[in-house]
């Protein structure tokens, strides 16, 4: 773990729940830990209100990159409990996406014309069983419990909370 990181931890507690997905750079604007967004970057809050910078119309500078895209709705996630899964759905069962080898099948399999035949042997390897059938949607936010196998924040319905102002949750990381 990077000392940019191992930063984060000690000043921000709560992340440490959401350790593996903490990243040194942002993923648009490639600013590091500690250092703040560019305008214009889809990952950078508003500094007053908490909503997205390039969307909110304030008169701030965007915050500062803390390693996790929307902190703000993981903090709510983690308040309230707000965890999901996806999966994949071969012969009527789920099975939980749990690796990134899996959520790149996943998103093969909505791509492709025909994913029994074209994906055939990993659907197999992943049912444990022959394949009959998949779906070519993949389920996606199934709500959990956090310690479920593939168990994410629920980001979306954390989007939705009510009570929680977007400023205060904001005040958390800025």
């Amino acid at each position: 773990m990077s000392d940019a990181i191992e930063a984060v931890l000690e000043r921000f507690p709560w992340m440490e729940a959401f350790k593996d997905r903490l990243q040194e750079k942002c993923h648009d604007c490639g600013k590091s830990i500690g250092e703040r967004h560019t305008p214009g970057c889809d990952a950078a809050r508003c500094r007053e209100c908490g909503c997205q910078h390039m969307c909110c119309g304030c008169d701030t500078e965007p915050d500062i990159w803390s390693g996790l895209m929307m902190p703000n709705l993981h903090w709510i996630c983690l308040q309230r409990d707000l965890w999901c899964y996806d999966a994949i759905v071969i012969n009527d069962k789920e099975h939980p996406i749990t690796t990134p080898e899996l959520y790149r099948l996943a998103l093969d399999i909505q791509l492709a014309g025909d994913p029994l035949e074209q994906f055939k042997e990993n659907l197999q390897e992943l049912a444990g069983e022959p394949v009959r059938s998949v779906k070519p949607r993949i389920r996606w936010h199934i709500p959990c419990k956090r310690d479920d196998p593939g168990a994410h924040a629920d980001l979306n319905r954390a989007s939705l909370a009510q009570g929680i102002p977007d400023a205060e949750v904001t005040a958390l990381w800025v």
